[in-house]
């Protein structure tokens, strides 16, 4: 034992050497990075915030369910005689639920609307496009947006680096898919 002792000290000293070493070594380039206020990570103050704003909502649910299902007399008899009528215990949850259902269905509504459809050819050639076979050779009849074409997406000879371009969803299916092909 006292052999296997003293391996295990030996070890043990030359391993806290050389970790010591080692974050002595790393300590030299040590640095932090500042925190933001708004990121996601847990700070301190936040927390405080959130077992505060829990505690709260537990609290005021709890103080809900007493006003909405212990009778008017016990309350008056504890001295609480001024309180909202029992039809808001009803209406405030119901209103709530049709508040979320509504405004998530209006968010959908508006996107969908927002959205182009998926046959538009928008959803391939823009402002910032360059080639136009497929308009030019398909009849695309949008005088407006084949003008945006030829005028925004124009690139001069004389720029020493090129304008910012989409790629063509022709060319990526191509080399993606025909390479091998040929």
């Amino acid at each position: 034992m006292g052999i296997e002792s003293s391996e295990e000290d030996i070890s043990g000293t030359v391993h806290a050497a050389t970790t010591s070493l080692a974050t002595a070594h790393l300590r030299r380039y040590r640095f932090t990075l500042p925190k933001s206020d708004t990121s996601p990570g847990p700070v301190t103050k936040r927390a405080v915030y959130g077992f505060a704003t829990y505690i709260i909502a537990w609290l005021l649910f709890g103080i809900y369910l007493i006003w909405a299902y212990v009778p008017h007399e016990y309350l008056a008899f504890i001295g609480l005689t001024y309180l909202p009528s029992r039809i808001w215990a009803i209406i405030v949850p119901w209103g709530l639920i049709v508040l979320l259902v509504g405004g998530v269905g209006t968010y959908l509504y508006f996107n969908g609307r927002l959205v182009l459809p998926q046959s538009s050819i928008h959803l391939l050639y823009d402002d910032t496009n360059s080639e136009l076979p497929f308009i030019f050779t398909h009849d695309y009849d949008d005088p407006e947006f084949q003008d945006r074409q030829r005028t925004l997406a124009y690139t001069p000879q004389s720029v020493v680096l090129a304008p910012m371009l989409d790629v063509s969803l022709d060319w990526v299916n191509r080399q993606l898919y025909l390479s091998g092909k040929r």
